[in-house]
């Protein structure tokens, strides 16, 4: 198979990149802290899926890591919620990391649009029933949105989401430095 593997500069987990929508904010840490952006990002995103119809929520709180971190299932990035997660009936939906350099704060995530998420056991150096162990755990804690099961293109959710971005945050569209779709299943918005 030819495809590519990389470290993102937060760390954390794996995560298989598929069928998705990617999302970078860059923002300088004077603006708010790495919290307040945290949960105002995934807040924004909630609202623009819940006028879009699908019914989100952010977690009240973090699951327990150290307990989580020593279990097969820590391999995914999609297995456990830090508090204020995007989720789906009780399901991970927008799985997202920040890290601070010295004044700024970069917040990256992924938005599953499918179930390319599980191409990562494929991958996975881990015996077999290890392996069906944790995909069948990846199965129940990871919501994807299927557009192809609703009126949706990519572009508008990309819109919709942009727009309730900079609504939320207060910002002019001039503030942005860079929006484009870079393919079907990539975007990137960086704010300055």
């Amino acid at each position: 198979d030819e495809i590519g593997l990389c470290r993102r500069p937060t760390g954390g987990r794996a995560i298989f990149h598929g069928n998705e929508l990617t999302y970078s904010v860059i923002m300088p840490k004077t603006i708010m802290g790495k919290n307040e952006l945290y949960e105002g990002i995934h807040q924004s995103f909630s609202s623009a899926f819940n006028t879009l119809g699908l019914k989100t929520e952010l977690t009240q709180r973090s699951s327990d890591f150290v307990k989580f971190n020593k279990s097969a299932e820590a391999l995914s990035c999609f297995s456990a919620s830090a508090k204020s997660e995007v989720t789906v009936n009780g399901k991970k939906f927008i799985g997202s990391a920040q890290r601070i350099y010295e004044n700024t704060i970069l917040q990256h995530g992924s938005i599953m649009l499918s179930e390319d998420y599980l191409k990562l056991m494929h991958y996975a150096n881990l015996p077999a029933e290890i392996k069906l162990q944790t995909e069948k755990l990846m199965r129940e804690k990871t919501y994807h949105w299927n557009l192809e099961t609703t009126n949706l293109s990519l572009e508008k959710l990309t819109k919709s989401l942009t727009l309730h971005f900079i609504n939320s945050f207060q910002i002019s569209e001039s503030t942005l430095f860079d929006l484009s779709l870079i393919n079907k299943n990539l975007s990137i918005l960086e704010c300055v």
